[in-house]
């Protein structure tokens, strides 16, 4: 979250990725610490599946059912530039 931040102030258009667990807590206090409250974050749901990390994940299919819409959320983040970092 913090280098995504960085990133941006930089003027690097950034996109951070994270399982929707860790987005919803860590993610979100480390935004808020650094000035950012609503800062997007592309999230990977695990919710819906027998994994509980990205390791576990042990075939393709298993990837793309889990990563399956992080493309659009990444595309989303970075064509809506209009947020202040």
């Amino acid at each position: 979250m913090a280098d995504g931040i960085e990133a941006e102030r930089r003027g690097i258009p950034a996109a951070v990725v994270a399982i929707e667990r860790l987005a919803q807590t860590i993610g979100r206090a480390m935004a808020i610490a650094h000035g950012v409250p609503h800062y997007p974050i592309a999230m990977i749901g695990l919710e819906n599946t027998l994994v509980s990390t990205l390791e576990n994940l042990t075939t393709e299919s298993q990837m793309k059912q889990v990563l399956v819409n992080v493309p659009e959320q990444i595309e989303a983040i970075l064509l809506t530039g209009d947020r202040e970092v």
